[in-house]
């Protein structure tokens, strides 16, 4: 799945929400959506990785929601979805996360064999290097928390599309939360 066809079908699930509820999609190849309330701003941005799709690893998404005067919403960690989630919230998508792992199939040994030696041709010790590469074909071993960087892995059209549901419901949490703070 290409990133245009994770933001499509994003945008389907979340995007009637978001108008119903008078945000502004804004001119982005990404999902970027804005409301004004008095001086303030509610943004919510979804980006796909750079790393882009892989047929045998899939790709990932994350989410960063900001609120207040600055409309502009960068990718700082301050802004993470996670910041927003508690510790079972969290622990939700850790348990998603590997259910989706787990149903990603592993990879043909020639592709892994050719990336490792692509990484010893490159590096003079590429251990580390191996080692990164290969996480992500592993489970989330460790609780998430509000620090770390949660990304919505996915294999298929149906992944996005349970993930789009989690996150339009934590956005409607955060934003009921963020409107009735603002009253």
């Amino acid at each position: 799945m290409k990133a245009k066809d994770t933001y499509r079908v994003l945008r389907s699930v979340l995007g009637p929400w978001f108008k119903e509820n008078g945000f502004k999609s804004q001119s982005s190849s990404n999902p970027v959506y804005q409301r004004q309330v008095g001086p303030d701003f509610f943004v919510v941005k979804i980006r796909c990785h750079h790393d882009g799709w892989n047929p045998y690893k899939g790709s990932k998404f994350s989410v960063w929601i900001r609120s207040g005067p600055d409309p502009t919403l960068d990718d700082g960690a301050q802004f993470q979805l996670a910041n927003y989630l508690s510790l079972p919230e969290l622990e939700y998508i850790r348990a998603r996360q590997n259910r989706i792992l787990q149903n990603i199939p592993p990879p043909p040994p020639d592709y892994i064999n050719d990336m490792v030696k692509g990484f010893e041709k490159v590096f003079k010790n590429p251990t580390t290097y191996i080692a990164y590469f290969l996480e992500d074909w592993k489970q989330v071993s460790r609780p998430y928390s509000r620090e770390d960087h949660v990304w919505f892995r996915y294999f298929s059209e149906e992944d996005v599309r349970s993930w789009a549901i989690l996150v339009h419901n934590h956005v409607r949490a955060i934003h009921e939360r963020w409107q009735s703070d603002a009253t």
